[in-house]
């Protein structure tokens, strides 16, 4: 990845919306919907940055709702921990 994390903010979800913006670039060949080069994340507005936290703040949550689906689509199994949550919903 282009814009691997060499230190981590106060703000998790900030952090997570970084991993996310930079896996888009990486995938977007790092150029917009028009082909145009993507900005770097600390040259994005703190608007755009912010909402990108609130993107990667409703996925943590939902993952944290719905490990299984996310991870059996990977192609993994879920580790002891999920599947003891997963074992212990009604």
């Amino acid at each position: 990845m282009r814009g691997v994390m060499s230190s981590y903010s106060s703000d998790p979800f900030m952090d997570l919306a970084k991993v996310g913006y930079d896996a888009y670039g990486d995938r977007a060949e790092w150029k917009n919907y028009e082909g145009k080069p993507m900005p770097q994340w600390d040259e994005l507005p703190q608007h755009i940055r912010d909402k990108w936290r609130s993107a990667a703040k409703a996925m943590k949550l939902h993952v944290d709702d719905h490990p299984w689906p996310v991870i059996k689509e990977e192609g993994h199994e879920p580790s002891e921990e999920v599947r003891r949550k997963m074992a212990a919903r009604p």
